[in-house]
């Protein structure tokens, strides 16, 4: 008795659809989109009193008291 062979057929490897790879990166992209048109640079905090002598970057919340007399300083 011979020995049988266990031939099988290959079979191609299933591919992406290309329908949903479309949606995929659409929908990233729309989702990237919207959130980077929501974000707003920080600079409302911030506040810079400028003199011929002296460029002063500060906090204005929380030391808003305290730059008028920081440019005196170098004046």
């Amino acid at each position: 008795m011979r020995p049988r062979l266990a031939i099988r057929a290959i079979r191609p490897r299933r591919a992406i659809r290309p329908r949903l790879a479309i949606r995929a990166a659409a929908g990233f992209a729309i989702c990237a989109a919207a959130f980077l048109g929501l974000v707003r640079p920080s600079s409302g905090e911030m506040a810079a009193l400028e003199t011929s002598d002296l460029r002063l970057i500060y906090h204005r919340s929380t030391l808003n008291f305290l730059a008028p007399y920081a440019a005196q300083c170098f004046e």
